[in-house]
């Protein structure tokens, strides 16, 4: 993660900074929640990513969206060295982007019980200082046996929801006062 010394925030896509995939399928776009810019004021603070168990290809899908919702690149510092992707497709703008070839398969027994794709998205693995990042994510079953204590949960998102959600605004101002300072 080289020698950046800003704690490491990482994002869950669907329900939390965008519409679920059940509505991107119905509706045929994503969406971005609103409030992206309050966290984008933030950037000098904290290096923000994604950790999401949708694939890479919708993960490409959705970072434009995401950027133009906020106002800018929440993900990646301008000028820097885009990192390779892995299936060959086009560089990803950040190294902090995981998708669900990082996640792991839900324990037996928890997760969603209606998805027998369900997944924990482990940090420790990923991180070679795993107490300096922070997972936001709308589903608490995703932390991984033992860390929770890296998991913020905010409510879900749903794409139908009037513009004036302050999830977003809410949290930046939280993570301003409690998490940057570290």
């Amino acid at each position: 993660l080289g020698l950046d010394p800003r704690p490491i925030c990482l994002f869950d896509l669907n329900d939390t900074l965008a519409s679920s995939t059940a509505v991107r399928r119905a509706a045929g776009r994503i969406r971005a929640r609103p409030g992206g810019g309050a966290l984008l004021a933030l950037k000098q603070k904290l290096r923000f990513g994604l950790y999401t168990s949708a694939t890479l290809p919708t993960v490409r899908d959705a970072l434009p969206i995401l950027a133009a919702a906020a106002g800018g690149c929440l993900f990646g510092e301008a000028g820097a060295a885009r990192q390779p992707a892995a299936d060959g497709g086009p560089p990803l703008p950040s190294s902090l982007i995981l998708h669900r070839g990082h996640t792991a398969p839900a324990p037996a027994g928890e997760g969603d019980p209606r998805k027998a794709w369900a997944t924990v998205k482990p940090v420790a693995p990923w991180f070679s200082e795993p107490a300096r990042v922070l997972v936001v994510d709308d589903d608490a079953t995703k932390a991984a046996a033992g860390e929770a204590a890296h998991f913020v949960v905010i409510p879900a998102w749903g794409a139908a929801e009037a513009g004036d959600c302050r999830a977003l605004v809410a949290l930046a101002a939280a993570l301003d006062a409690h998490v940057a300072p570290l």
